[in-house]
């Protein structure tokens, strides 16, 4: 479970301080689908990257599956990112030279995984997302709706018991987007995945349990 108590966030440019939350709650349970919705520049983006702990906060309590982490140190940070939390980004942020298996393997790399595993567990994703035999393209060679399959299949790399999505869908077309977003829904049912998304798109909001309002 996440759970996360009067947040604050604030940046100080050293001339004027702009507050994105102040005293802001939000829990999420295990096995949950949640969507972040709001218009945009409302805080999206930063709230989860606070989760993901990308971001810090500037004031609050985080705790993560029962323990308070919003002290640790970024190597510590590091660590739980790579064992606990898969990112899916909007503009997919793969090597584009690399072969698709590559992509999906680098996350175990450096969780220090065999490369046979690696290789096993990437050929066993990249079935899932429906892109069994292209495991040797290079990700530049692919469609926008097959490079976020190869973002979905590297953010289960490590078996993460979150999944974090950043506007998954935001360079996709109509087609793609649903497909992406069945292919979410289905991870998060099978695998009891707990998924975090934000998006602007109202459309999207029926795939979650739950939506938060920001």
């Amino acid at each position: 479970m996440i759970k996360i108590e009067n947040l604050v966030k604030k940046y100080d440019n050293g001339f004027t301080e702009n507050v994105i939350f102040n005293g802001f709650d939000v829990a999420i349970e295990d096995g949950e689908f949640v969507a972040i919705h709001g218009r945009s520049g409302c805080g999206k983006s930063t709230l989860l990257n606070i989760i993901g702990l990308i971001d810090s906060m500037s004031e609050g309590t985080y705790i993560l599956d029962g323990k308070d982490i919003s002290k640790l140190k970024p190597s510590e940070y590091a660590s739980i990112r790579n064992r606990d939390i898969g990112f899916i980004f909007q503009a997919f942020h793969l090597l584009q030279d690399e072969s698709v298996i590559y992509n999906v393997s680098l996350p175990m790399k450096y969780a220090k995984v065999d490369k046979a595993s690696r290789k096993e567990r990437a050929e066993a994703l990249l079935k899932l997302v429906g892109l069994e035999g292209k495991e040797n393209n290079k990700a530049l060679q692919l469609s926008g709706g097959e490079m976020q399959r190869v973002a979905i299949a590297r953010a289960l790399a490590n078996n993460p018991k979150y999944i974090l999505a950043d506007e998954p869908t935001g360079n996709l077309d109509i087609e793609n987007r649903d497909k992406i977003m069945d292919l979410l829904k289905t991870i998060n049912e099978k695998n009891g995945s707990t998924i975090i998304m934000v998006t602007h798109d109202e459309e999207l909001l029926k795939y979650a349990d739950r939506v938060i309002k920001l």
